[in-house]
Order: C-alpha cells, then structure tokens, then sequence
C-alpha cells in the first residue's frame, strides 16, 4: 500500500503514543521496513488515549459509562479524568505541530526534497476519532456517530488532488 503511487525514495515517519501498547504496536509496524526507509518517530503525549480516571471497581464504571451516554460522549468529564472534549484540545496542538512538520520538511535531511514521506500515527481509539474530527472539522453530533477501530485497525488519509 505505501509504495503504491510512490517514486523510489519513499519513506515512513512515525508518531506513537507513549503508552507501552502502542510503542509494541510500533516496534511491529516498523519491523519489516528497510532502516533507510525509515525518516523517523516521534514520541508524542499528546496522542495518549483519553484519561478515564482512576476507576477499580468495575461497577462504578458502568454508572460513569451510563451517565456518560446521557450527559454526551463528547462533553462528559470522567471524574478525575478527561471527557472527548479535552482530548480535543490536546489533539489541536498535536495537529499544529504535524501541519509545521510538514511545511518544514522536518522529514527529511536539509538541503533533500523528498516529499513522498508516509506520516503514521501509532494511536488509540477516541484518540484517533477525535483527530479526525479536529482534522476534517467534524461536528460533535458526527464525532458521536463513529465508533473505535477495531484494535489493530488502520485507516488511510491521502493527500488529495492539489495537494
């Protein structure tokens, strides 16, 4: 898929959440690829998956998750957590820098022109919805209609005609 449509200095960056799962994820991602295919990774926080709080006690859950469906997946504020709301303004900066990134090439070694580099973006479920909401300016009545990826899952953004 990545070297579909790509000249022959194709190359991959990388993104991960600092989270054990996703930086496993990662190591299996990266694993069959050439090193010199390979521009980078970034260590990113801000992509972490949504804080739910400290919850032990399974039942206690399931009322936070019911009261959760009736106040707005969006809105909600797990206590001593995050709701969606705030992983959005985390994922606001995320998207800023990844935008600079671009335009700076920071991609590639100075003085290359190789603008055939794949972005991944090693996540989490709402995390990576609510990206796509912040990217495509999505409502929170939209964001509300999609659900997880299934773990393990991917889904592809290409740059479109004109760039």
């Amino acid at each position: 898929m990545i070297q579909k449509d790509s000249d022959e200095n194709w190359q991959l960056y990388f993104y991960v959440s600092p989270y054990r799962r996703t930086l496993e994820t990662l190591q299996s991602l990266a694993r069959p690829f050439e090193r010199s295919r390979i521009a980078g990774f970034r260590e990113e926080p801000r992509i972490r998956e949504q804080d739910f709080g400290n919850f032990q006690n399974r039942e206690l859950m399931k009322v936070e998750k019911a009261q959760r469906n009736l106040y707005g997946r969006f809105f909600y504020r797990f206590p001593n957590g995050e709701s969606a709301a705030d992983v959005y303004d985390r994922i606001t900066g995320f998207r800023e820098t990844l935008r600079a990134d671009i335009n700076i090439g920071r991609y590639q070694p100075p003085g290359e022109k190789n603008f055939d580099v794949n972005l991944v973006i090693v996540s989490h479920g709402l995390t990576l919805r609510v990206f796509l909401m912040r990217w495509y300016k999505w409502t929170v009545e939209q964001f509300e209609g999609l659900t997880n990826f299934n773990n393990g899952g991917e889904l592809v953004m290409e740059r479109g005609y004109g760039g």
